[in-house]
């Protein structure tokens, strides 16, 4: 009978423990761990090859794994301890992430390499990222995506280098990411760099010099005015590389082009109103 009830308080305690030991035995072959198909299994396959790609562009590698079932211990603790097993801090050359979510209540924690905490510490990025989780339970994938949304914004590169889904999953995901940077500094940077060039012909001593210095000092103000533009508009996750590139070129262009050709602009010289006096002729004035 004391063997019975032993080995049924055995049973119970595996039961119990069961999920805690299934975090201790979670390895992470790939980049996202889904043994029991939380995902699709073409968004999967598709999401292993961005953040391969990811990993090469930046250098941070990211990992997601899914634990399915309940679980006792803290699940921040379970990927702490999932993180060091792995030896993750070694996995990527610029840093190392591991999201795990836990299918049963749709929770999450974070762990990250050394060189990445100081970001993570105080910016509540595994809250936000359980209300996005919990917030839309019918699509697992777009939940995920802007997940890594949160995470991305949490790391906080200038550049936007996370690719999108593949046009065959659907267009899920076009919304998850706001243009509405690249939108701004699409007209503006043009703008921007002519009116630099235009206030530094206008009002500075600049328009006296010759045509190549008028040039330089108004493409490199220019390209400078429209980079300020860009840091102000540019969202967390970052900037387009090629709407980055465009700011700048046509901030240095426009605001070139018009300290080059300032005297198709600014005339030297306008003709008044004829004279009352005894010259009659007309009466020009000249810049100092």
């Amino acid at each position: 009978m004391n063997g019975l009830v032993s080995f049924i308080a055995l049973v119970a305690f595996l039961v119990i423990q069961f999920p805690c030991i299934a975090g201790a035995n979670l390895g992470l072959p790939s980049r996202v761990h889904d043994a029991n198909g939380f995902l699709n299994d073409s968004y999967r396959n598709d999401l292993e090859r961005r953040l391969a790609r990811f990993e090469v562009v930046t250098g941070q590698a990211i990992y997601i794994a899914f634990l399915d079932g309940e679980y006792n211990q803290s699940l921040v603790g379970i990927a702490n301890d999932l993180f060091e097993r792995e030896r993750l801090e070694n996995r990527g050359i610029t840093g190392a992430l591991l999201l795990l979510i836990a299918t049963h209540d749709r929770n999450a924690a974070i762990a990250v390499s050394r060189n990445l905490r100081k970001r993570f510490s105080r910016s509540g990025t595994d809250a936000q990222i359980r209300r996005v989780l919990s917030f839309d339970r019918q699509s697992k994938e777009v939940a995920l995506e802007y997940s890594l949304q949160v995470l991305l914004a949490g790391i906080g590169h200038w550049f936007y280098r996370f690719d999108p889904p593949s046009r065959e999953l659907g267009n899920f995901a076009d919304w998850l990411r706001s243009p509405m940077s690249e939108m701004i500094i699409l007209p503006c940077a043009p703008f921007f760099g002519m009116m630099t060039g235009i206030l530094l012909m206008a009002l500075t001593s600049a328009g006296v010099l010759s045509w190549g210095a008028r040039f330089i000092i108004s493409a490199v103000s220019g390209c400078f005015v429209v980079l300020v533009l860009i840091f102000i508009v540019r969202q967390p996750v970052g900037i387009l590389p090629g709407m980055f590139y465009y700011g700048l070129s046509m901030g240095f262009v426009t605001s070139g082009m018009v300290g080059a050709l300032r005297s198709f602009w600014f005339p030297e010289s306008f003709q008044g109103k004829k004279s009352n006096a005894w010259w009659s002729g007309p009466v020009h004035f000249y810049r100092g």
